[in-house]
């Protein structure tokens, strides 16, 4: 290389450094010296019929706003121009560009210039809109709306392209001057789209349908009948440009209808057709009149779903809430064979299901789960009965094998108790060490609260605060419950950085939004001594008497004491015998409820006498044993959480975004207190009587199925003596 070219080689170097350039002294590759924007699209040629489109991409690393305009057709969100929100770490954004109808309008045909503009600097792509006469004349396969145009015959000539599938270009067959109106044809691609997203969606929001008009010979109406399309609006969906506003009958605006005319070519009369904000079905209909005949069809309804998840509407259940799975362990992994199956629910920013088939990632702190789970998508040929699951993805998760909760510390008002019970070591033990999260993740958009009720998410503008939205950092499991990411807790490097990256205090419209819930691993019944002290004091699974003071399941006990009851007199006179009321609790180890699986009951020992009436159930709901809440809350000095986020963003005061957090409290340390009623019998007992509290817990493990039968037992005396304690 000579030193004239290499000097004009290095210009180009310092002009763009993103193409990395290598200088031949240094032998290095120069890094860029600012962030840069891009702006892509998914073709460069693109026929303008008015419903056809082109994906934009739009990223800008350093992380700010960008503001994207068009001179040619719209944006699927409605006019020339559309910010694409700041981003975490870098912008990206995807956009989608709606072309002109180069048929009605002879001007929009040429090249749209896009352009890309933000503070870092700016990019333009040029895009060509090739016009329907051009396009069609050639090929009258290039496009759906060649349909009824002039194209160029093979052997010299003008033509019209068929409405067959493919569209051929044909010489046509002359009027039938004696011919009357038959009626209309549906063909069988009448629609761009049987199946519509909602409106900003940004999937299949925009299509068109079309009829055939037929003369009584079944041939193609002549040019320029005009169709009076109709459509009962759905949650703001709408024809194409210009409406109709003469002769409308009965369907006006106050109808919520609007109308639209077309005139045939090759005997094919369309209308553009745009989704609303509801899920459901759009009925067209459409009507021609020849002299006195009229002729009318209702084409086949088009289905609109929901299409993009919004972390307002994204939520997680699982079954059973209570397993077994801490019955049998290593001290490091689980031997319980249970599963626990977890639904996500999907829904879109105007609370429809999606209908569109989307990706949901399951993550568990402990259990063991299978590949990515999938929403089904809406299938035009189904009723609504017929598709239950739309919008919900279901997972599996396993126990058997896989690891066990992280021992938390407790937390303020969270009864503990320390023992190695488990035989894992003493430690403390308390409800959060049975506490698994489980989380559900999803591509969406961020919750948001659409205050003006516009559709769309208002950021904040000067001292105008922005509608109240939810802030979600990159995904993780909250193995501790703080609300927070703190090291060693797994999570989705959504953007590749190597380190976790948390909120970024912007609305984003493309994210990994996600949801979690809890689920508890529970053990065999257990009773634990709080304090040996003497009296002695004992949580978990124990008797409770009629004498102790108590106020709950989480509050230690001293052992019960003796019961003593008098039984029945015959007389005469007779005397009923007398009564006492003692109270059973149940639980693990970590003062959690016992499996739903667990049976429960009270019995006198052997053969004896005294009446027991155990006022509980055989078994149990299933339960968590606490309470559970995964709800926004605001950034104020002393923060409000809610159902929904209303806390304003930016402007005068406002203390959002919102941050979703876990709220683990109201532990009741197992079933119970349950009273149960101690009577003499109509005979009396001689000597000590014991009464069992009979607490069974099973589980299977990999080969057999086991039980823990757990036995407490209170003593005492039901006889007629006096000098009996």
């Amino acid at each position: 290389m000579n030193a004239r070219t290499w000097s004009l080689a290095a210009a180009l170097c310092l002009v763009v450094p993103a193409v990395g350039c290598k200088s031949e002294e240094s032998g290095h590759t120069p890094t860029p010296t600012g962030p840069t924007l891009t702006l892509n699209a998914s073709t460069t040629t693109v026929v303008a019929n008015g419903t056809n489109t082109v994906t934009l991409t739009v990223t800008d690393t350093g992380g700010v706003a960008v503001t994207v305009t068009t001179d040619r057709g719209t944006f699927s969100t409605g006019g020339q121009s559309v910010v694409v929100p700041a981003g975490s770490g870098a912008t990206t954004g995807t956009l989608t560009l709606v072309t002109c109808d180069s048929g009605a309008n002879v001007g929009c045909a040429g090249a749209a210039t896009v352009t890309a503009t933000s503070t870092t600097g700016q990019a333009t792509r040029a895009i060509n809109f090739t016009s329907l006469a051009s396009a069609c004349g050639t090929n009258c396969g290039a496009d759906t709306g060649c349909v009824g145009r002039a194209c160029t015959l093979t052997g010299g000539g003008t033509g019209t392209c068929s409405a067959s599938s493919p569209s051929v270009c044909s010489s046509g067959t002359a009027p039938n001057p004696n011919a009357r109106l038959g009626g209309f044809a549906i063909p069988p691609t009448f629609a761009t789209h049987p199946v519509m997203g909602v409106k900003s969606s940004g999937w299949n929001e925009f299509g068109g349908v079309s009829v055939q008009v037929l003369d009584d010979q079944g041939q193609s109406w002549p040019d320029g009948l005009v169709v009076r399309f109709e459509h009962r609006q759905l949650g703001g969906s709408t024809f194409g440009a210009p409406l109709a506003t003469t002769t409308l009958g009965a369907c006006t605006a106050a109808a919520h209808c609007v109308a639209y005319d077309a005139t045939t070519v090759d005997g094919v009369a369309s209308v553009p057709l745009f989704s609303g904000t509801v899920a459901g079905t759009l009925v067209v209909t459409a009507s021609t009149s020849v002299g006195t005949e009229t002729r009318s069809v209702t084409l086949p309804g088009i289905a609109v779903v929901g299409a993009k998840a919004s972390g307002t509407n994204l939520a997680i259940q699982c079954g059973p809430r209570n397993v077994p799975a801490l019955a049998e362990t290593d001290c490091s992994t689980s031997w319980v064979e249970a599963q626990i199956t977890c639904a996500a629910l999907l829904k879109d920013r105007f609370n429809n299901l999606l209908g569109t088939s989307t990706q949901v990632i399951f993550a568990s702190e402990a259990a063991a789960v299978g590949q990515v789970a999938w929403t089904p998508a809406y299938d035009p040929e189904s009723q609504g009965e017929g598709q239950p699951d739309l919008g919900a993805a279901t997972q599996v998760f396993q126990t058997l094998g896989a690891g066990l909760p992280f021992d938390v510390t407790p937390q303020t008002g969270e009864q503990s108790v320390s023992h190695g019970y488990d035989g894992c070591g003493t430690r403390t033990h308390n409800p959060r060490d049975g506490v698994v999260t489980v989380v559900a993740i999803a591509d969406g958009e961020e919750g948001f609260f659409d205050a003006n009720a516009n559709g769309a998410y208002d950021a904040p503008v000067g001292t105008t605060s922005g509608e109240p939205f939810v802030d979600q950092g990159e995904p993780f499991i909250d193995q501790n419950d703080s609300g927070g990411w703190d090291p060693g807790e797994w999570f989705v490097d959504v953007d590749h950085s190597g380190a976790y990256t948390g909120p970024n205090g912007t609305w984003d419209a493309q994210a990994k939004i996600w949801t979690q819930t809890i689920v508890v691993y529970a053990a065999a019944p257990a009773t634990m001594v709080k304090s040996a002290t003497a009296p002695a004091t004992y949580l978990g699974t124990r008797w409770i008497d009629d004498g102790t003071a108590w106020t709950d399941a989480c509050t230690a006990t001293t052992a019960a004491a003796l019961f003593d009851v008098a039984s029945d007199i015959a007389g005469p006179p007779p005397i009923p015998g007398t009564a006492a009321t003692y109270f059973v609790v149940a639980s693990d180890m970590n003062l959690n409820r016992l499996d739903t699986a667990t049976a429960y009951d009270v019995k006198p020992f052997g053969d004896a006498k005294v009446k027991v009436t155990y006022r509980g159930l055989p078994k149990y709901a299933d339960e968590f044993g606490m309470s559970y809440r995964y709800w926004p809350c605001d950034q104020a000095a002393t923060p409000s959480c809610a159902s929904h986020c209303r806390a304003a963003v930016g402007g005068t005061g406002g203390t959002g975004p919102c941050l979703m957090k876990p709220q683990v409290s109201g532990f009741e340390c197992g079933l119970g207190p349950v009273p149960v009623i101690i009577g003499g019998g109509t005979e009396a007992d001689v000597g000590l009587v014991e009464i069992d509290w009979l607490v069974d817990t099973p589980w299977e493990n990999f080969v057999e199925g086991r039980i823990a039968k757990h036995l407490e037992p209170v003593f005492g005396y039901s006889d007629n003596d006096p000098l009996t304690p």
